[in-house]
């Protein structure tokens, strides 16, 4: 007899020992099943209750920032100065060049072109009326 042949692999009924050993299905059910819940994120919400800035107000605090510095900034700068994390600042940072609202050269970041293309845009329109 060969070695493979003495070797035999039962996958006979003892594989489903349902012993007192083994959870029943109904609790082992309950382990395996995800909870549901809903973030602070998901809600819009911060940890202390306030609302936490919408994606639009964040793109605007980063190109404020980029625009009031007398210098080109970094995304660890970017991300403490607007207190966002690193991720995140990368995130907008990376759409607001490729909306050309930034400018990256050589891992730093400045206003980008489409701000000298509208540089009297509000100048020709004139003074803004009120809508009621």
């Amino acid at each position: 007899m060969s070695e493979k042949e003495g070797m035999q692999v039962s996958l006979g009924d003892d594989s489903r020992d349902e012993g007192p050993l083994r959870p029943d299905r109904a609790s082992r059910d309950q382990q395996i099943e995800p909870q549901a819940s809903v973030s602070l994120a998901d809600q819009g919400t911060t940890a202390d209750g306030g609302s936490r800035p919408s994606v639009l107000e964040r793109a605007f605090q980063i190109l404020e920032l980029v625009a009031n510095e007398d210098r080109p900034m970094n995304l660890t700068e970017m991300s403490r100065a607007v207190k966002l994390p690193l991720p995140t600042t990368h995130r907008l940072a990376k759409s607001l060049v490729k909306l050309r609202a930034l400018e990256r050269n050589h891992g730093r970041f400045t206003l980008g072109p489409v701000w000298s293309e509208w540089p009297d845009a509000t100048l020709e329109q004139g003074p803004a009326r009120r809508v009621e």
